[in-house]
């Protein structure tokens, strides 16, 4: 709506906007996955053509799944809400009619067409019905909310002696930044995020209790309903098919009955990173557990010289694992990445470093 071309056809009188203001990552996100996403801009060049009163955003995409199940429908949605306002000089028996006639969805088309028109004239009852947000996933909310969550996310994951390991490292953070920045929170946000994505890796155990948690099936139930069926593609270790071009792991389809054999896996966790662990030896979880390991020796030295000249070099030390995606072959190539990186920022780091005079004699 923001692009040139649309622009273009705007008038200040004779142009009223409603806009879809939910945001999805493009394809430029595959090649940079740090690329910002924000509607800021875009707002503003609609807004300046066309004045703020005559332009209304709504995050349609989201409604439409909260109360139909599928953002399929965010678009006749978005037509219901655009004719309870007056702005479709089209009446609803021809609307309707176009419905039918289309042959498409009929009825689930006619039931999103009357939440748009709900949403407009009652925007109140709407927000009770959806939970009061303009989001299906719930904001993180304070640093410390989000901590006590991945604590409690690693208590599920491992045990408690695990989570409180977290929570004993990120607090050494916050203790050394308050005494160095206060009032600052943000080595200790970087720490908190980082650390917890290294910790809480996907393995075998964790990719089994995620998909047999009851939340999975009740997300599913909300998204889905009659008499569907689950299949699986995964890439076994050993068992999976080389590509015989990249050779790279293929997935493997399964049936439903894998839901089974997850279930017996989950109950398996408490093997992870022992010598009894049947996976502890691929080399993918190697790699992983040797990063927990080595990000932790690093944050403590880091953390222990930690001074305002050595803050922001810091701080991007800490933040660079979130730099680390993928599985298998991608996530090797982003760790050799990483690496690379850790070492320019530790010389950074050295040479921020404030120089220690001798004592004299």
């Amino acid at each position: 709506a923001a692009g040139k071309e649309a622009v273009n056809t705007m008038s200040g009188e004779r142009t009223r906007a409603l806009i879809n203001d939910h945001l999805v990552p493009i394809a430029a996100f595959a090649e940079n996955p740090d690329m910002p996403i924000s509607s800021g801009s875009y707002i503003d060049v609609i807004q300046a053509k066309l004045g703020r009163d005559r332009v209304e955003f709504i995050d349609a995409t989201v409604l439409a799944t909260k109360l139909m199940g599928d953002s399929i429908t965010s678009n006749i949605f978005q037509m219901g809400y655009a004719f309870q306002k007056e702005l479709i000089p089209l009446s609803l028996d021809s609307i309707l009619a176009a419905i039918e006639l289309n042959g498409v969805a009929v009825e689930a088309n006619k039931r999103a067409f009357s939440w748009g028109r709900l949403a407009a004239a009652e925007p109140t009852r709407i927000a009770h019905l959806t939970g009061g947000t303009a989001s299906i996933e719930q904001t993180d909310g304070s640093l410390d909310d989000f901590i006590a969550r991945r604590v409690a996310d690693l208590l599920a994951y491992q045990n408690a002696a695990y989570a409180k390991k977290y929570a004993a490292a990120v607090e050494q953070v916050r203790a050394a930044e308050a005494i160095v920045s206060p009032g600052r929170r943000d080595l200790e946000e970087a720490v908190a995020r980082s650390l917890y994505k290294l910790m809480a890796y996907k393995d075998e155990y964790e990719v089994a209790r995620l998909y047999t948690d009851p939340a999975y099936r009740g997300k599913l139930a909300i998204q889905f309903d009659g008499d569907y069926k689950l299949r699986f593609h995964f890439a076994p270790p050993i068992l999976s098919p080389k590509d015989p071009v990249t050779g790279h792991p293929r997935k493997i389809d399964y049936g439903g009955w894998m839901e089974s054999a997850l279930k017996i896996l989950a109950t398996f966790k408490f093997l992870r990173g022992s010598i009894f662990d049947p996976f502890g030896r691929l080399a993918d979880r190697k790699l992983e557990r040797s990063l927990i390991g080595e990000y932790g020796s690093m944050m403590d030295g880091v953390v222990k010289e930690l001074t305002l000249e050595t803050y922001e070099a810091a701080l991007q030390l800490a933040a660079l694992p979130m730099t680390i995606r993928g599985f298998g072959h991608i996530k090797q190539q982003a760790v050799e990445s990483y690496q690379q990186d850790r070492q320019r920022l530790l010389r950074q780091l050295q040479s921020a470093a404030p120089v220690q005079a001798d004592a004299a004699e």
